[in-house]
């Protein structure tokens, strides 16, 4: 196992910027194919009169490897297997996990918040506004709903997977009374990205 690994730095970077990276992942059948992985960044600078923070992260998981079964799976899920064959191997139990344990899950999030004054506010931080726009996906500007959904076909695969983007976007006004108290006069907004895809692992054939 790939122990989490936190590293900080300030050098060479603007003054009062602060860096974080955190990275893990859990051996599967091959070095370079774990069972899951993470990695997650956070960088906080100071911004106008306030302050930014920006949170990265990137979660993916490939169920397959952990039981062993990638390969066996890619070539046919429900095959006879040995008599004897024990556990979560055998026919039956293959033949109803295959399409689970096939997909590979990855899931992305980017948030930024900041407390200057922005004219635009919280759409002024919305990550990849332009890719968005591009893939469909109609991020609101100014007025609108604090959170937004699309869900679609992921294109990445020659096999169709599935896609959820979600947005949200929040700004001081819409924070529940408490935390604006806590804020005083300073701003507040925040924008933040999920996306998830679902879509079928490449299994190499079998030799």
């Amino acid at each position: 196992m790939r122990l989490p690994i936190i590293k900080r730095g300030r050098d060479a970077r603007p003054a009062g910027e602060e860096r974080y990276a955190l990275e893990a992942e859990m051996p599967g059948r091959s070095a370079d194919r774990p069972l899951w992985r993470i990695k997650i960044e956070v960088q906080r600078r100071p911004q106008g009169a306030g302050n930014s923070l920006r949170l990265r992260a990137h979660l993916q998981v490939r169920p397959a490897q952990a039981l062993g079964l990638e390969t066996a799976l890619g070539e046919q899920a429900a095959r006879r297997e040995p008599a004897g064959h024990r556990g979560l191997a055998r026919t039956r139990v293959r033949r109803w996990a295959a399409p689970f344990l096939q997909q590979e899950f990855n899931h992305w999030l980017e948030l930024r918040a900041s407390t200057a004054d922005l004219a635009h506010g919280a759409s002024e931080l919305l990550p990849e506004a332009a890719r968005l726009r591009e893939l469909g996906v109609e991020p609101h500007s100014g007025e609108g709903p604090a959170v937004q959904t699309w869900v679609g076909h992921s294109g990445r695969s020659p096999q169709p997977g599935y896609a959820q983007v979600s947005l949200v976007q929040l700004d001081k006004r819409q924070l529940p009374r408490v935390l604006a108290r806590l804020l005083g006069a300073r701003p507040f907004q925040l924008a933040a990205a999920l996306v998830s895809v679902i879509e079928p692992q490449h299994m190499p054939p079998r030799e």
